[in-house]
């Protein structure tokens, strides 16, 4: 066989084939380093994650404003959600129908919606119930990173039932940041017992997980009761042995609401509440009725003050 003929045979070789192809792949990725397997698989999972991020940006300025708007963010049910073009047009609760406005300017959302897996969207009640966590969290701490720049603080707590008949204290810190007091609510804890070592074990245990130093409390503001101001088991005394300079006051809307309690008898007060609340319902129920009030209010009163007033009545009977 002749050397032309041998060159002819080899060219058609699949290893010879092979080397070339790997030859000129690696020529091409050698020029063009972008263009490489990699660097495209690289590149595309960025991308993705650059997406992934900006959804989840739009989801949390969507609880930011539910948040600030004092929305609830869920409607009766929220489950067999359909992002399609054409969707049945019901009442989806306000984080569903925000996130579905936001996705009509913003593509990327709207991709995600339409074609991300049914487990993926990051629009479930459980997603929406960790964003409101992370959310608080980091207030939370901004807020204890002010405390801790002001070094010194003041606690102020409450205890009450909620909804659910579980026991919760309300914790608030009042301190001084730049030239202005803060008076800021940082957390709630349950409570089994709302006796007064119990309260305190809690109080105390917050303000040591939150890294403030109890040398550094210089006031207590509760109620009047037994359990938080006794002098022996009120839990302001049990709190003031572990901080001596904390010393206690007696919240002034408690003592307020004494102060009108004991002004008057309790049935005289149940009757003007009563009373009162006649005469609302009075205006309150009867269109005609209530333009008759506004037409007396208008003669008897100068313009001005006759609608702050009409403003204020509205107000308080609408509530």
């Amino acid at each position: 066989m002749e050397k032309t003929d041998k060159l002819t045979d080899h060219a058609k070789r699949e290893y010879h084939l092979t080397a070339m192809t790997k030859m000129t792949e690696f020529i091409a990725r050698y020029r063009q380093p972008s263009a490489a397997i990699e660097m495209q698989m690289q590149l595309s999972a960025q991308k993705r994650m650059a997406d992934n991020q900006q959804v989840i940006e739009s989801l949390f300025k969507v609880i930011l404003l539910c948040g600030k708007q004092g929305l609830a963010l869920r409607g009766h049910r929220d489950d067999h959600i359909s992002w399609e073009e054409e969707h049945e047009s019901t009442n989806e609760g306000n984080f569903i129908e925000i996130v579905r406005f936001r996705a009509e300017t913003d593509q990327i959302l709207k991709n995600h919606l339409q074609n991300a897996p049914r487990n993926a969207r990051y629009t479930s009640k459980t997603i929406q119930n960790e964003l409101i966590e992370i959310i608080g969290k980091h207030i939370q701490l901004d807020i204890l990173s002010e405390v801790k720049e002001a070094k010194f603080y003041a606690i102020i707590a409450d205890e009450v039932c909620d909804a659910s008949n579980k026991e919760q204290l309300s914790l608030c810190l009042r301190y001084i940041h730049g030239s202005s007091v803060k008076e800021m609510f940082v957390d709630f804890a349950e409570v089994e017992r709302i006796t007064g070592r119990e309260l305190a074990s809690t109080i105390l245990r917050y303000l040591t997980a939150w890294g403030l130093p109890l040398t550094n409390l210089r006031g207590q503001c509760y109620d009047g009761a037994s359990n938080m101001a006794g002098s022996r088991s009120g839990y302001s005394t049990i709190v003031q042995q572990q901080a001596p300079m904390a010393v206690y006051t007696h919240c002034a809307a408690h003592q307020l609401n004494l102060a009108v309690v004991s002004a008057c008898t309790v049935q005289d007060r149940r009757n003007a509440e009563s009373f009162i609340g006649e005469v609302a319902r009075f205006f309150k129920f009867s269109a005609k009725r209530q333009r008759m009030l506004d037409q007396t209010m208008d003669l008897l009163c100068p313009a001005e003050r006759s609608k702050k007033l009409k403003d204020a009545c509205r107000t308080r009977w609408i509530q």
